[in-house]
């Protein structure tokens, strides 16, 4: 009995010693994986193209036809950042959606010429400027993808060209998307003052009552956001009746810089 009590006690000592060895050699990671998810796909699927709901439909990852060479393997994981989690998002902008990881593991059947797209589920509504970011992990840093934010949805899209990457919505807090246009008589021409973009700065103004659309170049500030605090532009008459009755004078637009948009704008 007593040489099965001593037994006891050095394998107790053991495990011990092999646990503190581990939690001191166990590497420290800056997020954590809370959802897992993966598909196979055969030659003729991943030729074909396919789409993939994940999560609760909180991302849409599109395959898109012939971006893989043959069958292979996607593999999904939703990430929560921690704490000092080493991915420090940009300087005003916050988090707007979970963030997904993905991964093609066959990636000598990847062609980089030819891109995925994803929709991304956003957490709130559309006031704020949102887009595609995935992070760089040679760089340490959040970039930005070209976007389109569907407000009636309430997802962003993007397509890129990434083999693997973490991608989420982050939220510009201090430029609006969505919010009311007014017009003033200045100089005639498609242009426009705004509060947020810095002169020069070509932006896609769309009527969000009616669809239609104009593309300005932002010539002048205001209107003064602490006076008009839902005022996201202010319209040249000439623009802004390409969009709108100037009699009705305001009207609820969405503003989005028109280099990401990468659309022609119509007034039909």
């Amino acid at each position: 009995m007593k040489k099965l009590f001593n037994l006891l006690v050095i394998l107790a000592v053991c495990c011990l010693a092999v646990n503190f060895t581990l939690a001191d050699d166990r590497p420290q990671y800056n997020f954590i994986y809370t959802d897992f998810d993966g598909i196979n796909l055969d030659d003729i699927t991943a030729v074909r193209g396919y789409t993939i709901k994940l999560f609760d439909e909180a991302f849409l990852f599109g395959i898109t036809p012939n971006v893989l060479t043959g069958g292979g393997r996607f593999e999904f994981k939703e990430v929560q950042l921690l704490e000092n989690h080493g991915m420090e998002l940009p300087n005003g902008y916050s988090l707007a959606s979970k963030i997904l990881e993905f991964d093609i593991k066959s990636k000598d059947k990847y062609d980089p010429a030819r891109p995925f797209w994803l929709q991304v589920k956003y957490f709130d509504d559309a006031v704020y400027e949102k887009s595609i970011f995935y992070f760089d992990q040679g760089k340490g840093e959040w970039i930005a993808i070209p976007s389109r934010n569907n407000t009636e949805t309430g997802y962003m899209r993007a397509a890129f060209h990434l083999p693997f990457a973490k991608l989420a919505v982050l939220q510009n807090d201090g430029i609006m998307h969505t919010g009311i246009a007014s017009w003033y008589r200045y100089k005639k021409c498609d242009c426009a003052a705004s509060p947020d973009y810095p002169k020069g700065t070509k932006l896609l103004v769309t009527n969000l009552d009616n669809g239609k659309q104009v593309v300005v170049t932002i010539n002048d500030f205001g209107p003064e956001r602490d006076i008009f605090p839902d005022r996201i532009i202010d319209l040249d008459l000439v623009a802004f009746e390409k969009i709108a009755n100037p009699k009705m004078g305001l009207a609820p637009v969405r503003v989005e810089p028109y280099e990401q948009v990468g659309v022609v704008a119509t007034n039909n």
